[in-house]
């Protein structure tokens, strides 16, 4: 997990693919109300 710090690259992966992630669960949320 170390190496995984010293990357802020790594770091902003994570946090666009949780956005991403977010952002998709919120659409389904939505299309499931429809």
């Amino acid at each position: 997990m170390e190496l995984l710090k010293d990357k802020p690259d790594n770091d902003t992966l994570n946090d666009l693919w949780t956005q991403s992630f977010n952002i998709r669960r919120l659409c389904i949320r939505e299309l499931s109300i429809d």
